[in-house]
């Protein structure tokens, strides 16, 4: 395991992109998570973004396929593009209500990942959030929503029944 010294601000692009440890502990220090910071660490297991997090960048735990567990800040307002592109083993995510904006492609391939619910904020599904997401039963869309792009949950073989709200336009 890693542990990343207090009185760290930011993790910049591709800081760890690569690395083979299990599992990271981000300092309460830290505010942004900049673009692939963590991607391609095939072995990585477990993080928690620590609440001082607001900003984390895209790709940032791309292709990361042993990461199970993800604690979010509560304090995060988006995650962006590829955040969690092929990460197969993560099963459920919770994502906090401070968060308003999901890039595309957010969770593609996902394969694990079996029910998510959406924060209130959340207004737009981006384009292929969700595609790939084989083992994904059940999703609860938020009341504001008002838009699902193209291809949202393209491939979710276990999603038999989705209730969308009468906002959608």
């Amino acid at each position: 395991s890693v542990s990343l010294n207090e009185g760290l601000v930011t993790i910049g692009r591709y800081a760890f992109n690569g690395c083979s440890f299990t599992e990271i502990t981000i300092p309460d220090t830290v505010t942004s998570i900049g673009d692939s910071a963590f991607s391609s660490c095939a072995k990585l297991e477990r993080v928690t973004v620590p609440d001082s997090v607001t900003t984390m960048g895209t790709y940032v735990f791309s292709t990361c396929s042993a990461l199970e567990e993800v604690t979010l800040s509560r304090n995060l307002t988006a995650i962006g593009g590829s955040t969690f592109r092929n990460c197969k083993a993560l099963r459920s995510i919770v994502i906090p209500d401070s968060v308003t904006a999901i890039g595309e492609f957010a969770f593609d391939g996902c394969n694990a990942l079996a029910e998510g619910v959406l924060p209130n904020g959340v207004t737009v599904i981006e384009r292929g959030t969700f595609t790939n997401c084989w083992a994904l039963a059940e999703i609860d869309l938020p009341d504001a929503l008002t838009t699902i792009k193209n291809a949202a949950f393209s491939t979710c073989k276990a999603l038999t029944e989705i209730v969308i709200p009468d906002t959608v336009t």
